[in-house]
C-alpha cells in the first residue's frame, strides 16, 4: 500500500463500456499516472458520482504480461489500482502527528488541555476538523 496525498480518477468511455483511471502522488513526491482502477467497491462509487476528497492508501498491482518474442523495448509491466481506502479525517490526525513529531501521548496531552477529552473518538466532527487544522498549520520535522 501506498499513501496517497493526492488522488484524481477519470472516467474512460469505450464503446459500451466505462474504464476508470487514477492518477496519484505519494507524500514522498513519486507519482503514478492513468492506472486502470480494478477496486469493485470503489468502482461502484465512483458510477455513483463519488469522487475521493482526501488522501486515501491505494493498493498498486504491478504485473508483467507475457512477453512475445519479438518484442522491442523494456519489459511491459501492467500497474492496476487494486485498492482504495479513503482516510477519514480522524486517520489524517495520526498522519499529521507524525509528520509533526507528535507521539500519541502528546497528542492525548493537547486534546486534555484543549478539548479535555483523552481520545480523538471523543471529538465530535467540528472538534476533530480543528485539531486536523491545527496540526496542519505545524511545520513538519
Amino acid at each position: 500500500m501506498v499513501y496517497a496525498t493526492k488522488f484524481i480518477v477519470r472516467c474512460i468511455h469505450k464503446g459500451e463500456g466505462t474504464k476508470w483511471k487514477g492518477s496519484f502522488i505519494t507524500d514522498t513526491g513519486l507519482q503514478l499516472t492513468d492506472a486502470s482502477i480494478t477496486d469493485p467497491v470503489f468502482v461502484k462509487k465512483l458510477e455513483l458520482s463519488y469522487r475521493p476528497q482526501n488522501p486515501c492508501l491505494i493498493t498498486v498491482s504491478l504485473s508483467l504480461p507475457h512477453r512475445f518474442h519479438d518484442w522491442e523495448g523494456d519489459d511491459p509491466c501492467w500497474k492496476l489500482i487494486a485498492g482504495v481506502v479513503e482516510l477519514s479525517d480522524s486517520d489524517l490526525i495520526l498522519v499529521e502527528m507524525k509528520r509533526v513529531g507528535w507521539n500519541i501521548e502528546q497528542g492525548r496531552c493537547y486534546l486534555k488541555s484543549n478539548y479535555q477529552k483523552s481520545s480523538r473518538q471523543q471529538l465530535n466532527q467540528n472538534e476533530i476538523t480543528n485539531f486536523l487544522n491545527h496540526l496542519k498549520s505545524l511545520p513538519g520535522i
